[in-house]
């Protein structure tokens, strides 16, 4: 049912259904590495993913998003002198300043995503939580 903006006179096109949404949470260890995760159970085609993701042992968390056209990006915040860090990049990455990082790349699926993660140096534990909206 199209509606108006009153103020600019767009039409707005809002869904006759509550749009969908799914939280799923996981993890990739540092001995998994790099490699494809399939992240499944969302029952329909994501238009946006929101991702928190922490490592394990760290001060550290990330923070971001992909949308309907696998675009994203995300902010990282480190323990580093640099504080919070933009990454742009179609995923999601953490590391230690050491050398030791886990990052991910999404890929939308028919019923969530894949997380397709490279390891750097050992890695480590990344704990993740996905919010799957349709």
């Amino acid at each position: 049912m199209p509606m108006v903006d009153q103020q600019d006179r767009h039409f707005i096109d809002v869904p006759d259904r509550p749009p969908k949404s799914k939280f799923i949470s996981g993890s990739r260890t540092a001995a998994a590495g790099s490699g494809t995760q399939a992240v499944t159970g969302a029952g329909f085609l994501p238009t946006a993913i929101f991702l928190f993701m922490t490592l394990d042992g760290q001060v550290q968390a990330a923070w971001g998003f992909s949308d309907s056209l696998d675009a994203a990006g995300s902010v990282e915040q480190t323990t580093s002198a640099t504080g919070i860090t933009a990454f742009n990049s179609p995923g999601f990455r953490l590391n230690d300043n050491l050398g030791n990082s886990m990052e991910a790349a999404i890929a939308r699926t028919s019923d969530g995503c894949n997380l397709v993660w490279l390891k750097g140096g050992a890695g480590m534990l990344a704990t993740w939580l996905i919010l799957f909206l349709g």
